[in-house]
């Protein structure tokens, strides 16, 4: 293979594996007793129990169904090299003789004496679920699978499930779809346009771990509410598209409505066997607890099944009656809302106004982020500005500059064509086209007095990635223009702390070669390989999703500073704090310094952090290094070195020091 082929293949090994769903201990042992009894009812009705198992993964629940005395056991993998670690694996623990592996998609699958199946199934045990609980395609699985490959009396596992919804009025959730007016003073305010604050934006769910989400930031328009459940067990087909209607009050005044969406499935037909995917606050499992902390991070955790939440650009007056409508088709949800009357059909909403197109949710949501804006305005009216370029995608600050600043000219640089055609009617809904500039193109731009650059590209991976976007385009500026000029923000420092995540090490942690008592170190060798070809050593994340503990101070490890090129290194070794907690990871994060110190934007922590207590995180892109479990392992981590590259992108080093 090619060496991109070969990075592509381990990458997809690396994404497939879900390694927190197989630290998911309830998941696992709830699969695990909802097996043992569906076998053990089908044998006191003196049947054969003949398991199908879709979606084989590492065979964990192919194997829990031989454990249990399934009389045979087909399960079925369309993604080859999990197939092919599955089959070692199932061949380690044993099953070889009593499994059979099958390497194709479930619809692909035949029964006959001479296919791949010899006989239907009775039972099914199959987990194809996502946040959508329909997205990976559930929906022809279980129905193709009910017409060629199972009994009409097959019992399936998980049984049914049952989706939930809960209207909110939040502005912090809504930040992430749609733009709110900007005011500058009593009388300028910078406008989004009419289609703007109309779009219904991508029909993709949102999904958030919602339990993370501040109580104190939404309000509740309605209480939880099941929408509708599906039957795995019977062989009547389930609709690709269907609708259902809600009717509620509405408890507050709100512009516009947040959906949040969770779902629970019944593994076993009595419905004795629970397994929720709810927020806290609508969890079964949280109410004897009375922390709050503790009900936030004490249920168990995942981050393939999380929650979600939907956007509907509608207004609600508390106390009136309306109609929720929630549309799927074979693999999505869409909401909408409606004056008491039922809609028997919506339509999946498209972008039709560019900015949810060339923009990701985060990016939406820092456009809104008032405490940046204040900072840039302030900057625009402390500086006696001249020419001026801006630069950063989908960048908001110049239609600021050209009512409050001082400059003569602004140009506007966005390359992306459609943040150009979306920038565009920005201006054009300000009446800015005569002050404004837009350009895709840097050749041409000459004499500029200063360069704004807005830290938002959308080519950024990593956030620090925004660094070397905007030292490229400096670089390639002082090329194109004799005369020197001035660069805000003036410079970025990255700060680290040491952490202990509660749960996001999940997603890279080996199952220490055990699983519900089944051998994995075949998984493990994989996984492991495949991480270390394919993931880099540190990786975006939004870290307010992802609670941790601080184990030791706040360090800047380097400085860049973009008017003289140059760069610093500060702190290159951590101090770990060795509480009760073990470091299992480093949280990375950009202070943007306007001016000459006084005007800085960060993108880390809200408050000052303590070593032994949870951070708490801005709603924004943060960057982090999950360190690998055989480096914990060998010891009591003491500190950790950091060394640094800047080429074309920001490249780290780590090294680890042990207490003696």
């Amino acid at each position: 293979m090619e060496k991109n082929e070969v990075f592509d293949y381990f990458q997809e090994i690396a994404r497939s594996a879900f390694a927190d769903m197989l630290h998911d201990t309830e998941r696992n042992q709830k699969y695990s007793a909802a097996l043992k009894e569906t076998i053990e009812n089908v044998k006191k009705e003196e049947k054969e129990a003949n398991v199908l198992d879709i979606g084989t993964g590492t065979g964990l629940l192919a194997m829990l169904a031989s454990q249990h005395g399934a009389d045979s056991v087909v399960t079925i993998e369309t993604f080859s090299p999990v197939s092919q670690f599955a089959r070692k694996i199932i061949e380690k623990n044993g099953f070889k003789d009593k499994i059979k592996v099958i390497n194709k998609h479930s619809t692909e699958v035949k029964v006959g004496d001479h296919e791949e199946m010899k006989q239907k199934a009775n039972i099914l045990v199959a987990e194809v679920f996502d946040t959508e609980l329909i997205g990976e395609g559930a929906l022809k699985t279980y129905n193709d699978a009910h017409r060629n490959l199972l009994d009409d009396d097959c019992i399936a596992i998980p049984h049914k499930a049952n989706v939930y919804i809960q209207i909110v009025k939040s502005e912090l959730a809504s930040s992430w779809y749609t733009l709110k007016d900007m005011k500058i003073d009593e009388d300028q305010v910078i406008k989004a346009p009419d289609d703007v604050t109309k779009c219904r934006g991508l029909s993709s769910i949102n999904d958030i771990q919602l339990s993370q989400f501040p109580l104190n930031e939404f309000k509740a328009i309605t209480e939880p509410v099941k929408i509708c459940e599906f039957n795995f067990s019977s062989n009547k087909l389930i609709p690709n598209d269907e609708s259902f209607n809600y009717s509620f009050k509405s408890k507050e005044d709100t512009e516009s409505i947040i959906i949040f969406f969770w779902w629970d499935i019944h593994m076993n037909e009595s419905g004795s066997i629970l397994l929720s995917c709810a927020p806290y606050w609508a969890h079964p499992d949280t109410n004897s607890i009375n922390n709050e902390i503790e009900k936030r991070n004490g249920i168990p955790w995942r981050d393939h099944w999380m929650q979600g939440c939907y956007y509907v650009p509608k207004s609600l007056e508390k106390g009136l009656n309306y109609v929720l409508t929630a549309s799927h088709d074979e693999f999505s949800w869409f909401f909408d809302v409606y004056n008491e009357s039922k809609v028997e059909k919506i339509e999946r909403p498209m972008c039709s106004c560019f900015l949810h197109i060339c923009n990701s949710r985060n990016q939406i949501m820092q456009m809104n982020d008032e405490s940046k804006r204040q900072a840039f305005m302030k900057l625009l009216r402390n500086v006696d500005l001249n020419n001026v370029l801006f630069i950063g995608d989908h960048s908001l600050i110049s239609l600021i500059a050209a009512n409050i600043s001082t400059a003569k000219k602004i140009t506007v640089y966005q390359e992306d064509e459609l943040c150009f055609k979306s920038l565009r009617k920005f201006i054009e809904c300000n009446n800015l086209n005569h002050k404004i500039n837009l350009i895709n193109d840097l050749t041409n731009v000459k004499d500029i007095t200063h360069l704004i650059a807005d830290p938002c590209f959308n080519s950024a991976i990593l956030p620090l990635d925004n660094i070397s976007q905007i030292t490229t385009i400096v670089q390639n500026l002082c090329k194109l223009n004799q005369q020197p000029f001035k660069v805000f923000p003036q410079r970025a420092r990255i700060f680290t702390v040491p952490v202990h995540f509660l749960n996001l090490h999940k997603i890279r942690w080996p199952l220490e070669s055990s699983c519900e008592g089944f051998n994995h170190e075949c998984f493990d060798e994989v996984v492991e390989l495949a991480s270390k070809i394919a993931d880099d050593n540190v990786e975006p994340f939004s870290l307010w999703e992802y609670p941790c503990y601080a184990l030791g101070k706040r360090s800047n490890i380097f400085e860049v500073d973009f008017n003289a090129n140059k760069i610093s290194q500060a702190v290159t070794n951590i101090e770990i704090d060795n509480f009760s907690r073990s470091c299992n990871g480093m949280a990375f994060w950009i202070e943007w310094i306007l001016d000459e110190n006084d005007i800085i934007i960060s993108t880390g922590p809200l408050n000052e952090i303590v070593s032994g207590e949870l951070i708490n995180w801005k709603f924004d892109r943060q960057a982090v290094h999950l360190i690998h479990y055989k480096d914990i392992v060998t010891g009591i981590l003491k500190s950790i070195d950091i060394k640094f590259h800047l080429k074309d992108e920001i490249a780290f080093d780590f090294s680890y020091h042990y207490e003696k």
